[in-house]
């Protein structure tokens, strides 16, 4: 599900077009996941941080800060935006990036019992969480990774969040915003499953 093939300029566009710094932004985006910019396994600590490349809106901390506490609810969304930069600069085939089996375990990390995503590994599955982790399985084309079994609870997590009125919660806590109504409708047909919708 490559975003960035299919965008075209004429050459009257293209003129006129801001030049693109293609590889400074994908050494930057690489460069994320260097010890000297803080993103490493942590020896001898009780957090293990799963930290692919893509995580373009924070920069892992080598020690437990309050910036890398407060940051837990941003990992799964800078995933997904990460890896669509990648793609929109041309520089994303998901079959031979080179990180992708670390970014497939970081959000299967994230997966919950109850078949949705949280935003970090261990944290409560939310709708929005959940839509930017099958958004960035469907980016590496890996929608198929996940087990019939694996499906079908995610299918039923975002049923479960579906409120009396046909809305959705983002999770448990009841909280119904549109946004959560759009990302339970987009996963649903990221899993071919719309009609599960009551």
């Amino acid at each position: 599900m490559a975003f960035g093939s299919g965008y075209s300029f004429t050459m009257a566009e293209e003129s006129h077009r801001p030049l693109l710094l293609v590889d400074k932004h994908e050494k930057y985006i690489y460069d994320l996941d260097t010890p000297e910019k803080g993103c490493s396994s942590r020896d001898n600590s009780s957090i293990l941080v799963a930290c692919p490349a893509v995580v373009l809106t924070i920069v892992f901390l080598r020690a437990v800060t309050m910036d890398y506490v407060l940051s837990e609810s941003i990992r799964i969304g800078g995933a997904y935006w990460g890896i669509t930069a990648l793609d929109v600069m041309g520089r994303l085939d998901p079959q031979t990036y080179t990180r992708r089996d670390d970014v497939l375990d970081f959000v299967k990390s994230c997966r919950g019992q109850d078949g949705g995503y949280g935003f970090f590994p261990g944290m409560d599955s939310h709708i929005n969480s959940t839509h930017y982790a099958l958004l960035v399985l469907a980016e590496l084309d890996a929608l198929d990774t996940l087990t019939e079994a694996e499906r079908l609870d995610t299918i039923r997590f975002v049923i479960s969040m579906q409120t009396s009125d046909g809305g959705f919660q983002g999770d448990y806590s009841g909280e119904v915003d549109g946004r959560f109504s759009y990302s339970a409708v987009a996963i649903l047909a990221l899993l071919d499953s719309v009609g599960s919708i009551k």
